[in-house]
């Protein structure tokens, strides 16, 4: 007889904790009964080590005791799922020290013997904390790793602690520092230095009692679109200005009272612009805080100590207004309504913590600006005769203004109340560069018809520049659009005007958009221009230079008298060989200027042709034909109580002058000259005839004595 027992496995067993089992065996014939005995067998899974913290790339040591059998360690990102074997040296050992980690990572052990056949051991955490306090213990620097709770600078993937109880508060010196998250303690203080840059890709948290200070031509950036919270301090200084003089300021904070920013300012020189009817209005609530990207018009303060004492306050010296903005600094995008009637100006500002790329801004902002839309920034002198604005384009910048030396001589280096503009070019040469520093307003003009809003984005902010030398606008004097540019001052007395024709690859001699700038005009008493169409354009970007190109250049003189044509300063292939001439249409003149300036004398009024701009000369510019004098190129006109006389590149032989009766009242004769001044004269209020008889003929002209 053959007997057969079938046995269950032991598992099962002791799972249903038996510890004897009756087994039947059947024949044919016969049954038999026996009984098995089972005893407990433990399958321990062995005791691992405590959850562990490190820093950023630094390896950890995971370990086991207490069991049996073979193991292979195991490691998961979330501690739930996609176990991996590891691979390397230790991966099969009861201590497995890990790879240098970035990311948190999970680990366990999977263990092997006969009996129990395969289990998992507890899970060990390794948490890569990527938090960095502010530690401080051995200086002040934020880019010194042992200032750390690490032993590491953060980067942009860190969240930063910044705590009030640190020996040393973080300074960020001429150096862009990083944090994903920035939290600033309550006693914490925090300083990004003159030409430093932070940048938090998400939101900054400033606690009570907690400081954060952007000095001057520092920059904060963000990328993300979050709300901060807390009041940071930015500080912005003016260029050098005299006591009366204004500057367009815009906050780049939420919070900060408009008279308190400057509360030495007399309170009814506080002016925001109305666009609508064209004038500024008295801001009427100081209390109040800036409007976001809103540009507002301050004057300088009435005396540097609140007192009428020193030369500051009786006009004979600068002041650099050191401004300070203290409020929740501006992020993400901001939107501001742009005027659509009258003349379609619109003032408005930087509104963020950080300087702005123009090149941005007119990309993301095309469809809602004027092809002759520049930046265009007050630049004036209280009570100056001279344009209140100069106007900056991508194709460059034109001055509103030069300041005369002890010798009278105007210099090229621009000042307007004390505001040096040659600072604002560099030699850097990628025009993405160029940008708008922190707190500047400026105008733009709408697109007619538009009815849109201007939009600033995190997009269009930059960092500091290294080294903060960097004034309200900043350009570069090169780019790397293949320029050639070329900048022509007029100049009269008490006036001064200036263009700038720039020939860039890709530019038309069309309108446009972000590369022409017209010329935005007030009380100036000379106005010097380029012309497309019927604009008159401050700055004109023509096609890829060609030799045979000519640009009429236009003015506006209020005054008669003589004026001054120079150059001013040129790049491209105008620094080199290339020359520039100035053709006199009036008197049929060629002038190099880049030899020289051009003097000439005008009558008061508007010349949209009177000057061209070439740069070559024609074939028969030598020809020796004698001119001839014609009304047009015979200039008369009265100034200081004397009669000038100018006939260009004509001699003069005599000149009479007749009352409106035919009584003959002056007569000078043999004066071979093209120029002569009449000042002994005896006469009323009058209309008078003078003939003017020259080589190349005679000419009479009227003018009101």
């Amino acid at each position: 007889m053959s007997t057969k027992i079938t046995l269950l496995k032991s598992a099962l067993l002791l799972a249903a904790g038996l510890t004897q089992l009756a087994v039947f065996g059947f024949s044919k014939t016969t049954k038999s009964v026996a009984t098995l005995t089972s005893t407990t067998i433990e399958c321990p899974t062995g005791n691992v080590s405590d959850n562990t913290i490190i820093c950023p790339g630094e390896t950890a040591t995971v370990s086991i005791t207490g069991y049996e059998g073979t193991l292979q360690w195991q490691e998961s990102a979330d501690g739930e799922s996609n176990w991996i074997n590891v691979t390397g040296p230790n991966a099969t050992s009861a201590a497995y020290t890990t790879p240098e980690l970035n990311f948190s990572a999970y680990y366990r052990a999977v263990i092997t013997n006969e009996t129990c056949g395969e289990l998992f051991s507890d899970v060990v955490a390794v948490t890569v904390n990527t938090v960095f306090t502010w530690v401080g213990a051995f200086s002040s620097d934020w880019n010194t790793p042992n200032n750390w709770s690490c032993g590491m600078v953060p980067t942009q993937e860190n969240p930063v602690i910044i705590p009030g109880y640190a020996f040393h508060q973080p300074i960020i010196t001429d150096a862009t520092a990083r944090a994903r998250t920035l939290i600033v303690d309550s006693d914490a203080e925090l300083v990004v230095a003159t030409g430093a840059t932070l940048k938090v890709i998400n939101n900054l948290s400033v606690y009570d009692n907690g400081s954060v200070i952007v000095e001057n031509n520092g920059a904060l950036l963000q990328e993300g679109a979050y709300n901060n919270s807390g009041f940071v301090t930015i500080k912005k200084h003016s260029n050098p200005l005299y006591r009366l003089d204004y500057t367009m300021w815009s906050s780049p904070v939420q919070g900060q009272a408009i008279g308190a920013f400057s509360p030495f300012t007399s309170a009814s020189r506080f002016y925001t612009y109305n666009g609508a009817e064209d004038e500024f209005a008295t801001v009427q609530d100081l209390t109040a805080s800036f409007e976001t990207a809103k540009a507002y018009l301050i004057r300088m303060p009435n005396s540097i100590t609140g007192g009428p004492t020193g030369p500051y306050y009786a006009g004979t010296e600068t002041l650099t207004y050191q401004g300070a903005f203290t409020g929740t600094p501006n992020n993400g995008t901001i939107t501001v309504d742009l005027n659509s009637a009258g003349n379609r100006y619109t003032a408005v500002g930087n509104p963020y913590p950080s300087p702005i790329s123009l090149q941005e801004f007119f990309n993301q902002n095309q469809t809602v600006l004027d092809s002759l839309s520049g930046m265009h920034f007050w630049r004036k002198k209280n009570d100056a005769t001279v344009s209140t604005y100069c106007t900056l384009t991508l194709a460059g910048l034109v001055a509103n203004a030069a300041t005369s030396d002890d010798t009278g001589e105007a210099t090229p280096d621009y000042q307007f109340g004390g505001q040096d503009q040659a600072v604002y070019y560099n030699t850097d040469d990628d025009v993405a560069n160029w940008m708008l520093s922190t707190g500047q307003g400026f105008f733009v003009r709408a697109k007619e018809g538009a009815t849109g809003q201007l939009t600033f984005t995190n997009s269009m902010r930059k960092s500091a520049t290294p080294g903060g030398n960097q004034s309200f606008f900043k350009i570069n004097q090169n780019n790397t659009i293949a320029a050639a540019r070329l900048w022509i001052n007029l100049s009269g007395s008490n006036s001064f005007s200036q263009t700038a024709i720039a020939y860039i690859d890709g530019a038309t001699t069309g309108l446009d958009y972000g590369y022409d700038g017209g010329r935005l005009s007030d009380n100036e008493t000379a106005q010097l221009y380029t012309t497309v169409g019927q604009n008159n354009l401050a700055i004109q970007a023509r096609p890829v230079f060609n030799a045979n190109d000519v640009v009429a250049l236009g003015y506006t003189a209020n005054n008669a008298g003589q004026y001054t044509l120079a150059l001013d300063h040129t790049d491209g292939v105008f620094a080199a060989a290339q020359d520039i001439y100035i053709k006199d249409n009036m008197l049929n003149t060629y002038h190099n200027i880049k030899e020289g300036a051009y003097s000439f004398t005008t009558e008061a009024g508007t010349f949209a042709n009177r000057f061209e701009v070439l740069y070559q000369l024609p074939e028969d510019k030598l020809s020796t034909d004698s001119p001839l004098a014609t009304a047009n190129n015979v200039i008369v006109y009265q100034q200081n109580g004397a009669i000038n006389i100018t006939t260009g590149n004509i001699a003069m032989t005599d000149v009479t002058i007749y009352d409106i009766s035919g009584r003959a009242l002056y007569n000078q004769n043999n004066i071979n000259a093209s120029a002569t001044a009449i000042s002994n004269l005896t006469a009323q209020q009058q209309v008078l005839v003078v003939e003017i008889n020259t080589a190349g003929g005679k000419v009479s002209k009227k003018i009101i004595y």
